[in-house]
């Protein structure tokens, strides 16, 4: 079991909130939600209307909006205890939909992960060409059932290796930077 450990600095530790796992912060209109909503399986189609319920759109903050969802006909398989993040394409704000993200037990799922979606375009022409993003899973790497009690919060301390230094100056390229540029400009 891996343990994880978030670093602040000294005089913050205590000051600030700590971090907590993803699955604690949950928005309250989605934890109420019911997890089956009796919906028949359909032909595939690229997109089709996604329940209301399941983003409890006769509430805010997504009341009166219809979601729609895009059919994934690929399964993901996963070792037994991983999960899967998915995601809105990263850093395609130009879209003019916005994906649900979230996390999926693809373990012990035997069906396709469908990526619910709202669209927030300004017209509803739009041609998304074949092989356009529409969503991104990422397998989480660690197990998701690594207990809360195995991470610490702690401050950064004196004696820390160079790579966590808190005394950097902003006008300082970072290690990051530096071996990226190293590893990019060869090419």
């Amino acid at each position: 079991m891996t343990h994880i450990s978030f670093l602040c600095p000294p005089d913050l530790l205590g000051k600030i909130p700590e971090p907590i796992p993803a699955s604690k912060a949950l928005p309250d209109w989605f934890r109420a939600l019911p997890r089956e909503m009796g919906m028949a399986d359909a032909p595939f189609t690229p997109i089709a209307p996604h329940h209301p319920g399941q983003i409890g759109a006769d509430k805010p903050p997504f009341q009166g909006k219809q979601p729609l969802k895009f059919i994934n006909p690929w399964r993901v398989l996963l070792p037994p205890g991983w999960s899967a993040a998915f995601v809105h394409p990263i850093n395609h704000f130009e879209l003019p939909f916005r994906a649900f993200n979230g996390a999926v037990d693809c373990d012990a799922l035997d069906v396709p992960v469908n990526i619910p979606f709202l669209w927030v375009g300004t017209s509803p022409d739009i041609d998304l060409p074949a092989g356009h993003p529409h969503g991104a899973g990422h397998p989480l790497s660690a197990r998701r059932h690594v207990p809360d009690r195995r991470s610490s919060r702690r401050n950064q301390g004196r004696g820390r290796p160079a790579r966590h230094r808190l005394d950097r100056k902003h006008t300082e390229e970072s290690v990051y930077a530096r071996e990226w540029r190293r590893r990019h400009e060869r090419g």
